[in-house]
């Protein structure tokens, strides 16, 4: 026997025939394609979610206050006993310090979630109206011997 070049297509049809096992080998197994449909989604336009930072100015009141002093001077009705401590100058020989206060603004900043944005799809059925001039034919009758029938001239 010669062995001859065999055409590689041929192979892959002979390498997919399924022989017959046992006695009876005289059969083929006949195989064939099947169609099978689907759809898919393809998108049809876009809609982008995007978020940007924007400033703005927001003018708030609040309330602060802050300690003043003044000079009060009250008589002495009844004296008393006199101070022990008192200068060459007949006077008291300590100070005292007397603090006042006051409010500052502080500003703080604080980042906080506020809502929450999402993009929903939906489908929508919309009723149009059409207005369009349409043209019908109308046949009226005539006796020829009528008197509001015209003659022909």
């Amino acid at each position: 026997m010669t062995d001859l070049p065999v055409d590689p297509a041929l192979r892959l049809a002979a390498d997919s025939v399924a022989v017959g096992v046992g006695e009876d080998r005289n059969f083929l197994v006949r195989s064939e394609e099947q169609l099978r449909v689907s759809s898919v989604r393809v998108p049809s336009g876009s809609a982008r979610l995007e978020k940007f930072v924007v400033t703005e100015t927001q003018t708030i009141t609040v309330e602060v206050s802050h300690e003043e002093y003044r000079l009060v001077q009250d008589p002495i009705t009844d004296p008393g006993p006199a101070p022990r401590h008192l200068n060459r100058g007949g006077q008291l020989n300590t100070a005292r310090w007397l603090y006042v206060n006051r409010e500052e603004v502080v500003i703080t900043k604080k980042v906080m979630p506020v809502e929450r944005v999402r993009i929903e799809v939906y489908p929508v059925t919309e009723q149009r109206q059409i207005t369009e001039a349409v043209r019908r034919e109308h046949i009226d009758t005539s006796h020829p011997g009528d008197p509001d029938t015209p003659r022909p001239a």
